[in-house]
């Protein structure tokens, strides 16, 4: 186990780093020059050449473009993300604030399309090809089909406008969370649910499951004990991509219903050109989905002793 950790831990490092390059590259390809940007957002009249050139001294964008990315990543490294053009704030501060509302977000939606998706899947295999099948797999294609935002509007038009039992905007009361939560989870239970199925009807096969019926043992033993058990490995992969995505996917639901999260955050700095921001938000979540993906991977080798035995082979 300790030879497929650091090889998982190795290829982290590789992967952050070419994370942290694309990043910054989206700072460098950005149309407009930061310099003048930063100060048209600062000053009452256009800035002249004088003060662009100062100000790109300023910011080190005078210098070859490796010594600006190692600067910049050794700032990063550091925690410092630089200085939003609109307000001035440290990036970091600003999604230190918000990062934790987003993974609150992106966890419930987890739990909800977890709890939703695994009995749906465990179901729809159990059930094989009857009318239960086709209704949860009919289900699963009209959840992975819809857009995350016209869910989002369907959800609002039923529990908010239709009922008013939930309220839409803001983040008060824990009654806020239940919209944007259903929101995410609706569409990322889709595709958990089939690939539930699919792992369990792999499994449901195979001699130790008749084994157990022929000995008596109670179907839902049988299909929660036993199969899904055996069934774990891709599932749980399954699970770890969604978190990764929910955290770094989940901007337009937040911006719907003003969940002031990371995502809220990236919308206004894309809108404003606020490219410090925008470098910071990108390099977060794709840092946070590397990791939740690295966590998966010794998830599924702790399960299944055959895949770290190969990894640690190779």
């Amino acid at each position: 186990m300790i030879r497929y950790t650091a090889a998982r831990v190795v290829w982290l490092a590789v992967v952050v780093l070419g994370v942290s390059v694309v990043t910054f590259g989206l700072g460098v390809l950005a149309p407009g020059d930061p310099a003048e940007l930063a100060l048209q957002l600062t000053l009452e009249l256009p800035p002249t050449p004088d003060q662009i050139e100062r100000k790109r001294e300023e910011l080190g964008l005078d210098r070859p473009l490796a010594v600006q990315y190692a600067r910049w990543l050794g700032r990063a490294a550091r925690g410092d993300l630089g200085e939003s053009y609109v307000s001035g704030d440290a990036v970091a501060s600003l999604i230190r604030e918000r990062l934790p509302r987003t993974v609150l977000l992106a966890s419930a939606a987890l739990a909800l399309s977890v709890l939703i998706a695994v009995p749906l899947g465990v179901l729809s295999a159990y059930r094989r090809d009857t009318l239960v099948d086709h209704i949860c797999r009919m289900g699963a294609l009209v959840g992975a089909s819809l857009p995350g935002y016209l869910l989002a509007y369907l959800l609002i038009l039923f529990f908010a406008v239709r009922l008013e039992v939930l309220p839409v905007l803001g983040f008060d009361s824990a009654q806020h969370l239940v919209l944007p939560a259903l929101t995410l989870a609706l569409g990322s239970a889709a595709s958990l649910t089939r690939f539930a199925r699919a792992a369990v009807l792999d499994v449901l096969g195979e001699d130790y499951l008749r084994t157990a019926r022929a000995k008596g043992v109670g179907t839902s033993r049988v299909l929660f004990a036993h199969a899904l058990r055996n069934a774990a490995v891709p599932i749980v992969t399954v699970i770890g991509l969604s978190l990764g995505g929910l955290l770094g996917g989940a901007f337009v639901v937040e911006w719907i219903f003003s969940w002031p999260g990371l995502g809220e955050l990236a919308v206004n700095a894309i809108n404003a050109k606020d490219y410090p921001v925008i470098q910071g938000f990108v390099l977060v979540t794709a840092t946070a989905y590397v990791v939740v993906n690295f966590l998966t991977d010794l998830v599924y080798g702790a399960l299944d002793p055959r895949i770290r035995l190969s990894a640690e082979g190779r």
